[in-house]
Order: structure tokens, then sequence, then C-alpha cells
């Protein structure tokens, strides 16, 4: 059963979270060297917390545990989605909670971005009726390397040599990395159809 999530229920936030945190280390496995601190950092789950509360959601509900969970936003012309996750994939839940959304009767199209490194979900939204209308650019990319570029030359020309400085280098080379061998790395924007 699809339900709205229920902002004010600290347990049920909490759940959601828990989703989105085991899944997106799962699924986005690629964004950092270490996935599980990277998805798991304070700032970035209140940074989701706080995006959740102020958007439209529905969980999906069985056997009075929640499953998955779907965020949304309307805007003037399309309804765009922030996160859908379901806690174990396969199981039908996305399509559920994607068609919950495309209830809401809108006239207007459903669009979200994707990894274009997460090579299944590109595929499991084109099986559901999206389509791909702004795939990475190069121009996209090549200003992702310099700006990776500039941030690695600049901490290289900070003068202390901490663990904390260490750590950074590392991730932004092997964002670097990701860049120069893989540019699907970048997101893609997909478009659904309307509601």
């Amino acid at each position: 059963m699809c339900r709205k999530i229920n902002k004010d229920d600290k347990k049920e936030m909490e759940l959601i979270t828990k989703i989105w945190c085991d899944r997106s280390i799962e699924v986005h496995h690629f964004v950092d060297l270490d996935p599980d601190q990277f998805w798991r950092d304070k700032h970035r789950v209140k940074k989701f917390q706080e995006d959740t509360k102020n958007v439209e959601g529905y969980v999906y509900e069985a056997d009075g545990e929640v499953k998955g969970f779907i965020t949304w936003e309307n805007r003037s012309d399309h309804i765009y989605i922030f996160e859908l996750f379901a806690y174990k994939s396969g199981e039908g839940i996305g399509p559920k909670l994607l068609n919950k959304v495309k209830e809401l009767g809108r006239p207007n199209p459903l669009t979200l971005h994707v990894y274009a490194y997460n090579v299944s979900t590109v595929k499991w939204y084109l099986g559901q009726g999206f389509v791909i209308i702004q795939p990475h650019e190069s121009n996209a990319i090549k200003q992702k390397t310099d700006m990776l570029k500039k941030a690695i030359k600049e901490l290289q020309e900070r003068g202390e040599d901490d663990t904390e400085k260490k750590k950074e280098l590392k991730y932004k080379r092997q964002q670097l990395k990701y860049l120069m061998i893989c540019p699907n790395y970048c997101e893609q924007t997909l478009i659904g159809p309307q509601c």
C-alpha cells in the first residue's frame, strides 16, 4: 500500500533514511572510495532528511513495514522526482511508487536525474517508459575535470600535510580517474511519460 510519508514520525523518517543510505551505498558505490562513509556522513544524512521534509513523498508499506519511498516536487511544467528507493529491488515496489505519483493526474511528465554510470537504474527507468533527453555532454565532463584538477592543485599547494588533506586528495584523484575512464559518471536527465 502506498501512503504519504509521515514527516512528523521520527521512526518512519529514520527508516526512510536507512533505506536511502543502504541503497545509495549499493547503487552509487562509484561516488567515493569509501561509499559507506560517504553516504552515512552526518551532514549528508541531515541534508537528505531536511530535503525530504520539504518535498512531497509516499512510502510503500507491506505487513506494517516501510519497504520503499519516493519523493517529488510539482514544478510548473513537470513533476521532478528526487528519490525513488525500495529496500530490496525486484519486488515491484518501484513501479508501484512511480505509478502512485503518476496518479496525481497532472498532464505534465515526470523528470529526474540519474548517474549515467548507474547503468542498471538507467535501464530500469527506460523500461518504465522514460527516455534520455539530456545525455552527459563532453563540455560538462571537461568542466568537472578542470574543476577537479584545480581542487587537487590547491590541496597540494596547501601547507599542512595532515590526514584529512591526504584523504581529500585521494578522493579528488579517484573522482578524476572515474571521469577519465568513464565519462558516463556524469548525470543524465530522463523524462517519463505524462501523468
